[in-house]
């Protein structure tokens, strides 16, 4: 994500959350960059940067950096179990990413795919268009 569009994205959180009730703030935020076949050169320093704006926002950030499929499945089983009815929650991820079937799929660092019964098998379902977030917890 380049620098203004990451401070456009941030500013409009700032705006849009300010105003909310003191709820609780959770956030969970990867960066995966270190992709063997082909790796990326900003996604740590725009989950970084997330990170960062995101606790100044009072949010509790769940954090990761290069993570496998195992690493993200723990983090978004702390990341929903630390949910509350009344909480604030946001998933933001920087890294290789795909979809299929109308669903997004982040890619984590340990997934070899080459077709689409590979990406549903290897990739994390992260998000269905037609439903809105959803996080796959095994």
């Amino acid at each position: 994500m380049k620098p203004l569009r990451l401070a456009v994205l941030v500013a409009v959180l700032m705006m849009g959350l300010s105003g909310l009730a003191h709820a609780d703030r959770i956030a969970l935020v990867i960066g995966n960059g270190a992709y063997p076949e082909s790796p990326l050169s900003n996604s740590l320093n725009d989950s970084k940067g997330m990170k960062t704006a995101l606790q100044k926002l009072g949010f509790q950030v769940i954090y990761l950096e290069n993570a496998d499929m195992v690493e993200m499945d723990n983090a978004v089983h702390e990341f929903t179990k630390l949910l509350q009815p009344d909480s604030e929650g946001l998933f933001y991820f920087s890294g290789h990413g795909a979809q299929a079937d109308g669903a997004n799929y982040v890619i984590p660092l340990n997934a070899s795919i080459a077709n689409k019964a590979e990406l549903k098998a290897r990739a994390y379902y992260a998000i269905s268009l037609n439903r809105g977030l959803r996080l796959r917890t095994c």
